[in-house]
């Protein structure tokens, strides 16, 4: 039994089409995997191992569980000018989370100023995306 616990290079390419692999198999489409590893591998490379691919097995566990709808699409609803609100309908947070920012940015444009909440989702990574 080998215990050698040096760290593997993987190369970006080649690690986030595995992650979308898995991802995928666990019921996910090609676009919310798409989403879900790019901010995982964009983590990492930043140094935030925390949020990076390390996240695979315990999304999978969440979908396996019910905790994430692998396919939930949020639902996005404005409430007042420059305010809006998303329903992640148990999505992944990242999914969730780029919808929020578009959002925002549209609102911005045409108020100067937006305010997005969302909820009813899953981990959504990290924030600073």
């Amino acid at each position: 039994m080998s215990t050698d616990l040096r760290p593997v290079l993987v190369a970006r390419t080649e690690l986030a089409a595995f992650c979308r692999r898995l991802i995928g198999a666990a019921g996910a489409t090609k676009q919310h995997a798409a989403i879900v590893v790019d901010h995982l591998i964009e983590a990492d490379t930043m140094g935030l191992k925390s949020h990076g691919v390390m996240r695979v097995p315990q999304y999978i566990e969440d979908i396996v569980n019910g905790g994430i709808d692998p396919v939930a699409a949020p639902a996005i609803r404005t409430i007042a000018p420059g305010r809006a609100a998303a329903e992640g309908a148990r999505g992944f947070g990242q999914v969730v989370g780029v919808a929020m920012a578009k959002t925002a940015v549209d609102l911005g444009r045409q108020t100067g100023v937006a305010f997005v909440t969302g909820r009813h989702m899953g981990h959504t990574g990290r924030i600073g995306a």
